[in-house]
C-alpha cells in the first residue's frame, strides 16, 4: 500500500468523522447508556468503553498447587439485561469445579479454559460461585466477562478479574502477579500456526556450527494461535554448566510466520543452550505500567549441543497470563506493513534513528486505553488496559495515535475532547479529526467499517447519513495488511 493510498483512505474516514460532530445527540441508537460510567480506575483521556456493569472476583484464599480456593463473582448492573451472558476464563493451570454454579463445563481456549451462563440481570446484585483447584505453580489470572446477549450496544458489559502467583507449597501462594518473564508453553506437534518451508528454516548446521530453530506464536481472545511476527530472538548458553552465559546469536522471528532459525559458529559442545523472545523491538516495544520493563519468555534448556546439528525448540508461546501483551507487539505489525514511509522508520521525517512507539500494558491493569502525549515528544506513550488487546481494532486505534504524533513530530491541535470521550458519542471539531484519523487507520487495518470493543461490543463508523440512526451496520470484513512493506524492522 502506498502512503499517498492511506492518506486519502485516512482523510475520507476523517471527514465522515468531523461530520458526525453535529448530528443531533438525539439520533444515537436508544439502548445507549449515556448516564453509565467509565470503568473504575480510567483518566481524564481515556477512550474506555463506558461501563453499566461491574463484575467482582474475589477468592476465600491463596490456593498452592493440590489445594482448592473458592471464587465469588459479584454482578451488578445499572440498566435492565433480560439475557447476561456471564463468561468466566481461568488457565488450564487450574481446574474449574463448575457443581452448583450453573456454569457450563469449561472448554479450551488457546491456554485458557472459559465456562458460560446466561441470566437476567439488573437492579439487585448477583453472585456466581465455584470452586478452582490448582493444578501448578505461577502466574494465573481468573476473570469474568458479562454482557448483554441480545445487543452489541456499547456499555452493557463489566469485567473483573483476580490475580494470583500459585507457589508450589503451602502458605507461598501470592496475590497479584509479579515480573515480566515467563516460561515458554511448548505447543504439541500440530498445534499453532502453519510454518512454511522457507529455505531459511530449512538450513541445518554446517560444520563448526549450531543451529537454534523454532518458531513463536501467540493467542487471540478466541484462542487462535496467530504466528508471532518480527519478535525479537537470542539465543544464549554456556560452555559448562558453571561458565557465564553468552549470547551466541539474534535476530527476528519471520514477518509472515514467526518462524526463527539463527545459526552461529562454535567449535565446542556447549552444556546448555537456551532461546529467550522479547517485546522491546527497535520500532516498538510493550513494557509494564511503569514503562521499566519489557516482556520475555524464555525457552527450557537443550543440554550438550554439539557443533554441525539443528537444536529445535518447538513451537513456543508466552504464559496465559501475558499472552495479551504478546498479542498487542504482533498486532504493532499491521501498522507497520502499512507505513508507507519507504524507509526503515515509521516516517519519511526520519532516517538512522528511528523514534520507537512504546505501548504500556500489564495483566490486571485499569489504565487506558489512551495516548499520552503530555510527556516530550519522543517519550510518549500508548496506555492499555487487562483486556484490552483483546480488541486488535483498539489497539491500532491506540496506535494510530502515536503514528499521527510521529508524522506531525509531537505538533497536535488544541484539544476539545470531552472527558471522557467515547468513540459512539459527539465531540468537538478538533476531538473528531483526531480521533478520526486513529478510527481510519484501524478501519483501513483491519479491513471493516466497524469499531469493536475488547468485549465484541461495536459501534459503526460508516454512519455518514445526516439523522439516520437504523442505518445497517457495515459489515465487518477482517483481513491482514500485507504488501510491499511487510517486511522485518532493522535491528
Amino acid at each position: 500500500m502506498s502512503s499517498r493510498h492511506l492518506r486519502r483512505v485516512v482523510a475520507t474516514a476523517v471527514t465522515a468523522a468531523f461530520c458526525a460532530v453535529f448530528v443531533p445527540l438525539a439520533t444515537a441508537d436508544a439502548h445507549s447508556p449515556r448516564s453509565c460510567t467509565p470503568p473504575v480506575g480510567t483518566h481524564e483521556h481515556s477512550e474506555a468503553e463506558p461501563s453499566c456493569v461491574t463484575a467482582d472476583v474475589t477468592l476465600d484464599r491463596l490456593p498452592a498447587v493440590g489445594e482448592s480456593t473458592t471464587v465469588r463473582v459479584k454482578l451488578r448492573s445499572q440498566v435492565a439485561i433480560s439475557r447476561a451472558r456471564l463468561s468466566v476464563q481461568l488457565p488450564t493451570t487450574l481446574r474449574l469445579s463448575n457443581g452448583g454454579s450453573g456454569l457450563s463445563a469449561p472448554r479450551t481456549v488457546g491456554l485458557n479454559q472459559v465456562a458460560e451462563r446466561t441470566f437476567a440481570l439488573g437492579g439487585s446484585e448477583r453472585t456466581v460461585t465455584f470452586a478452582v483447584t490448582a493444578l501448578a505453580a505461577g502466574p494465573a489470572q481468573i476473570e469474568a466477562a458479562v454482557v448483554d446477549a441480545d445487543t452489541v450496544t456499547p456499555g452493557r458489559s463489566g469485567r473483573g478479574s483476580a490475580l494470583l502467583t500459585v507457589g508450589q507449597k503451602a502458605g507461598t501462594s501470592k496475590a497479584g502477579i509479579t515480573g515480566q518473564d515467563s516460561p515458554a508453553v511448548t505447543l504439541a506437534p500440530g498445534v499453532g500456526a502453519t510454518v512454511k518451508a522457507t529455505p531459511s528454516l530449512a538450513r541445518s548446521a554446517a560444520p563448526g556450527q549450531i543451529c537454534a530453530k523454532g518458531a513463536f506464536n501467540v493467542a487471540d481472545k478466541g484462542g487462535t494461535w496467530l504466528a508471532g511476527r518480527n519478535i525479537p530472538v537470542t539465543v544464549s548458553g554456556k560452555a559448562t554448566s558453571t561458565s557465564a552465559t553468552v549470547p551466541y546469536g539474534t535476530g527476528l522471528t519471520s514477518a509472515t510466520d514467526g518462524s526463527y532459525n539463527i545459526c552461529f559458529n562454535s567449535s565446542v559442545t556447549l552444556a546448555q543452550l537456551w532461546v529467550q523472545f522479547s517485546t522491546n523491538g527497535s520500532l516498538w516495544g510493550v513494557t509494564n505500567n511503569a514503562g521499566s520493563s519489557f516482556y520475555t519468555v524464555t525457552t527450557a534448556v537443550a543440554s550438550n549441543a554439539a557443533p554441525g546439528t539443528d537444536q529445535s525448540f518447538g513451537t513456543s508461546v508466552p504464559a496465559s497470563a501475558y499472552m495479551r501483551g504478546w498479542h498487542v507487539f504482533d498486532t504493532l505489525n499491521l501498522l507497520w506493513f502499512a507505513r508507507g514511509s519507504g524507509i526503515n522508520c515509521w516516517t519519511a521525517r526520519e532516517s538512522g534513528t528511528c523514534t520507537k512507539i512504546t505501548l504500556h500494558w500489564q495483566p490486571g491493569s485499569t489504565t487506558g486505553a489512551s495516548f499520552n502525549n503530555s510527556v516530550p515528544f519522543g517519550q510518549r506513550y500508548v496506555n492499555l488496559a487487562d483486556a484490552d488487546p483483546d480488541s486488535e481494532h483498539l489497539v491500532l486505534h491506540e496506535s494510530g495515535h502515536a503514528f499521527m504524533d510521529l508524522l506531525y513530530a509531537g505538533s497536535w491541535p488544541p484539544s476539545d475532547c470531552p472527558s471522557e470521550h467515547f468513540i459512539h458519542l459527539r465531540t468537538g471539531a478538533m476531538c473528531a479529526w483526531t480521533e478520526g484519523f486513529a478510527n481510519a487507520i484501524a478501519g483501513y487495518l483491519k479491513g471493516d467499517g466497524r469499531f469493536y470493543w475488547a468485549n465484541g461490543a461495536y459501534a459503526d463508523l460508516m454512519q455518514t447519513n445526516w439523522n439516520k440512526p437504523n442505518e445497517e451496520a457495515a459489515a465487518p470484513t477482517p483481513r491482514t495488511a500485507t504488501g510491499s512493506n511487510s517486511a522485518s524492522p532493522g535491528r
